[in-house]
């Protein structure tokens, strides 16, 4: 019995960590979720998942409050720009040129310069 015992405490013990842990992710998602949903409408609430799992992949290098709000703010940036891409043709094509260059130059450690430009 007392084996039983201790086992179901290592499991609660696991399943609080495991929970504690979710918190920021779960956080990051229903703030941002929010945020576009009111400001874009429900068309958008796509990309929240996709900056979800960049926060989740993100969150255990530098675990920062400010880190949180940078990659808040540029997925924000990031879904009104593609509000303005839907706009017209002019806007799209301007904007699907130039996002992966900026965000090539502004030193985004998952982006390689080799990667999108062409090497000698």
């Amino acid at each position: 019995m007392k084996a039983m015992g201790e086992t179901g405490n290592r499991l609660m013990q696991h399943w609080k960590r495991k929970w504690q842990s979710a918190w920021p992710v779960i956080g990051f998602f229903l703030v941002l979720f929010f945020l576009v949903v009111f400001r874009f409408g429900i068309t958008y609430c796509l990309t929240v998942s996709v900056f979800t799992t960049l926060f989740q992949v993100r969150r255990n290098r530098n675990n920062t409050v400010g880190t949180a709000v940078f990659l808040l703010g540029e997925s924000l940036v990031l879904v009104a720009l593609s509000h303005l891409a839907v706009q017209s043709l002019f806007w799209c094509v301007l904007i699907n040129a130039l996002v992966p260059l900026v965000l090539v130059f502004l030193g985004r450690p998952n982006l390689r310069q080799r990667a999108i430009l062409p090497q000698p």
